[in-house]
């Protein structure tokens, strides 16, 4: 008890003599002490490192630390005189003490490893404070333990590994992304119909390329698109639309090209079975404007053009191609064979196509092409 003493000191176990074989059971194969009488710490900070080599586990590594603390005030409140404190490190683990756990009490430390895994220890006590005088103290050390002569600090016992290594700095921020001008960029358009808003009201974006793919709900449609409002800057943007086929080949034939402010008057669609309809935006620089917007639907594929794949045989007659204005790239046959021996003479009442005076981009941005309206 604190009154009485620790009981009787058993030396056999505390300091093991004669050789291996002869020792009673439960002494520690090797006992190493450091008697520090000579060499006391004469301020707080000050530190005394010892370097170990573990070379079996079936023994407990045990390292005690002891110091006789001066007497304290009469009054005072039970407190350290003055304080060190033992710390036992392996590689660059610290195996005692716990994180928060200092020993402030009491003027023995004990620290007990079990099964200690083989290698290198590094022991080392501290003035943690001396409030009187210098401060004298002993070490003991049991186990398959030797002493590493020469090795006084934590590094040359342990390596560079001991010091734990600083964190990687943090990877550099990723620039900002900056917000696509064109809503709904990317997205694949499948319903059976619906309105969209392909880019916002003040759009103002230089270089864009946005890309709309609308595909119909099953194989046997075909998409048909109109512009419920279309305001493109002059020159510098330009709406076009593809017709991708269903077969998943990336080619694309070009349907329609729009630029400037003039709302398309009519309605463009794609006919072939499952073809889907690729809608892009391209601008430049300086593009201001209120962007578009545009009503799709998946429509039923017929022949764009009337009578398309009937043989004509009477003696005359009049056909149409369409009663509305021919589509975008339809491919139509008509087959007309004179009866008994008479030739055929065709003569065209009303005729509508797109001229083709210039190929350059001014010459047909700004107007819708394969819309048959102009003589």
């Amino acid at each position: 008890s604190s009154r009485q003493g620790w009981g009787r000191i058993n030396l056999a176990a505390s300091v093991p003599l004669g050789a291996a074989g002869t020792r009673a059971a439960g002494i520690p194969t090797n006992f190493i002490a450091f008697d520090r009488l000579s060499n006391p710490f004469t301020a707080g900070g000050q530190s005394y490192g010892v370097c170990l080599d573990v070379t079996g586990s079936t023994e407990q590594l045990r390292a005690t630390l002891v110091w006789t603390d001066p007497a304290p005030a009469v009054l005072g409140d039970g407190s350290l005189v003055n304080d060190l404190d033992l710390r036992l490190m392996h590689g660059a683990k610290q195996l005692w003490p716990l994180p928060g756990l200092e020993d402030r009490v009491n003027n023995v430390e004990r620290a007990v490893w079990s099964e200690p895994d083989l290698g290198r220890y590094y022991l080392e006590v501290k003035a943690h404070s001396l409030q009187r005088g210098s401060q004298a103290y002993a070490i003991a050390l049991t186990g398959h333990v030797a002493h590493v002569a020469g090795a006084t600090t934590e590094e040359t016992c342990l390596g560079p590994q001991a010091t734990s290594p600083s964190p990687p700095p943090p990877p550099p921020s990723p620039p900002p992304v900056a917000p696509t001008p064109c809503v709904g960029e990317g997205v694949t358009l499948n319903a059976e119909s619906g309105e969209r808003t392909l880019n916002g009201a003040g759009f103002n974006a230089d270089n864009a390329e946005c890309t709309w793919t609308i595909t119909p709900s099953d194989g046997a449609h075909g998409i048909s698109l109109k512009f419920t409002a279309f305001d493109m800057a002059n020159d510098f943007a330009s709406v076009k639309l593809y017709s991708k086929p269903a077969n998943g080949s990336d080619a694309l034939q070009l349907v329609a090209v729009f630029m400037g402010s003039e709302l398309p008057h009519r309605s463009y669609s794609v006919f072939g079975q499952g073809d889907s309809m690729v809608v892009k935006l391209i601008s430049r620089k300086f593009t201001q404007g209120a962007g578009f917007t545009a009503k799709y639907e998946a429509v039923s594929i017929t022949s764009p053009c009337v009578g398309e794949g009937v043989t004509l045989n009477a003696e005359e007659g009049v056909f149409l191609h369409s009663p509305a204005w021919y589509s975008n790239n339809v491919n139509c046959t008509w087959v007309i064979e004179p009866s008994v021996t008479y030739g055929i003479r065709l003569t065209f009442d009303d005729f509508h196509r797109l001229s083709y005076r210039s190929t350059s981009d001014k010459e047909i941005l700004g107007r819708t092409t394969y819309d048959g309206a102009t003589p």
